[in-house]
């Protein structure tokens, strides 16, 4: 627990997309009166009145100089998830400061497999809802790009996503979607609905861009930050899906007023209770009076209609189907709720 940290590891900070509120309890605990120093850093960056303070305090806190010896490690690895208040879950050095090297090495191995996947160099998807969605190039930071091109990530979706693409859409706004699996491989299934992106990552904006382009898609619109005044002012026309995957902003994203704006749009939300221990049932609360809705989770998925991977020995097979949630070989409990509205349109 907190108190049982070593001095010299008291430098742990929340996800950086933990709501505001839940961080100040944080720094307000008097159990961190001895970060010192590092908690004024971060209180200093508190009050800077911007939407991007987190992401500062996280840029901040990255420049810090922090032990890699086993020892600090393994006291890191002790603290992973460790609840702390009110539902606050504390991330380690290594799931935050040292997830770029972990992240290379997935990369590296990663790339290694699709090369031996791909034909003539063509990184296309081999299952699933999107496949023949081809990648442009591997030149994107992605740990999850493997089971991209296989077509096994996030599998227990694929009855909701074909029942997606079965349903006429006028518009679809997809919330982090990233390098655009889910937006690019969705427009390229339905020409006719407009897809929207959002995410606040340049470079995955940029990426997908480049991915709609070799797929011939152009029924997408890129944008950058969405938050509850986004989905409140947004130009409904008709049939509406909002698809969110975005590391628990979704707490603060989704208020009752969106939900009763949203009263006839579909919702497809990853909900990171992993993040947020309370994330689940607080935005199932919000949306009860409005909406009805499905939870799957990614335990004992079944993978054994996947084809295409007989190049690969039972070692890689086992890493390509790994989404590495977590860090190497290391997959989180992870659920998805499908709402759909009580009141017809």
């Amino acid at each position: 627990m907190l108190n049982e940290i070593p001095k010299g590891y008291s430098s742990i900070i929340l996800n950086a997309r933990v709501m505001n509120k839940d961080f100040l309890k944080v720094l307000d605990n008097k159990r961190l009166v001895n970060m010192r120093s590092k908690t004024r850093i971060m209180w200093t960056a508190l009050k800077i009145k911007t939407k991007n303070r987190l992401r500062r305090i996280l840029s901040i806190v990255k420049t810090w100089n922090f032990t890699k010896s086993r020892r600090g490690s393994a006291i890191m690895q002790n603290l992973f998830y460790t609840k702390l208040m009110n539902g606050c879950y504390l991330q380690t050095i290594d799931s935050v400061l040292f997830s770029k090297l972990r992240q290379n090495q997935i990369i590296r191995k990663g790339k290694n497999i699709i090369n031996k996947l791909s034909i003539n160099s063509e990184y296309k998807v081999l299952n699933g809802a999107f496949k023949g969605l081809q990648y442009p190039s591997l030149d994107i930071t992605e740990s999850a790009l493997v089971p991209k091109i296989v077509g096994s990530y996030e599998y227990q979706l694929q009855p909701w996503l074909h029942r997606i693409i079965n349903t006429s859409y006028s518009d679809i706004i997809d919330i982090g979607s990233a390098e655009g699996y889910y937006a690019v491989g969705l427009a390229k299934r339905m020409p006719n609905t407009v897809v929207h992106c959002y995410d606040i990552n340049e470079k995955d904006i940029e990426f997908s861009k480049q991915m709609a382009k070799v797929n011939n898609v152009s029924n997408l619109t890129w944008n950058a930050f969405c938050n509850e005044n986004t989905l409140l002012n947004f130009a409904y026309r008709g049939k509406t899906l909002i698809i969110c995957d975005c590391e628990g902003y979704e707490l603060e994203l989704f208020t009752k007023t969106v939900a009763d704006k949203c009263k006839r749009v579909d919702f497809l939300i990853e909900l990171h209770d992993v993040i947020n221990p309370v994330i689940s049932s607080q935005i199932l609360s919000i949306f009860q009076y409005t909406h009805t809705f499905n939870v799957v989770n990614n335990k004992d998925v079944d993978y054994g209609m996947l084809t295409g991977l007989q190049k690969l020995s039972s070692k890689e097979k086992e890493f390509a189907l790994f989404e590495h949630r977590g860090g190497l070989y290391k997959n989180v409990f992870m659920e998805w709720a499908f709402l759909t509205p009580k009141e017809s349109r």
